[in-house]
């Protein structure tokens, strides 16, 4: 997916600079990292990362037990948000 998703970020951000409206465009995921080498134990960071300006905004350590969810982040109002299916719960849409 990640060849999509860089080619519909670079056309958001076209967009946006061709209109001159300042719209936020952030993707958000985590990633799990094993400890020590060992696959069934690992911690998770979770990221916020500014598209418009090539930059982490928010990243943060949980335990391997904590999903994946738009309320680990601020949501900023008029921002677009891009994420992976994880985040596709009702809860966290009804948080955006």
């Amino acid at each position: 997916i990640a060849p999509v998703f860089l080619d519909v970020a670079k056309q958001c951000l076209e967009e946006n600079t061709k209109s001159n409206t300042k719209q936020h465009y952030y993707a958000l995921d985590a990633t799990n990292l094993s400890i020590n080498g060992n696959k069934s134990e690992y911690i998770r960071i979770h990221t916020q990362y500014d598209i418009n300006y090539c930059c982490m905004k928010y990243a943060f350590i949980t335990d391997n037990h904590t999903s994946e969810s738009t309320f680990h982040f601020p949501i900023e109002e008029g921002a677009v948000y891009f994420a992976d299916r994880a985040y596709a719960k009702a809860h966290n849409k009804q948080q955006c």
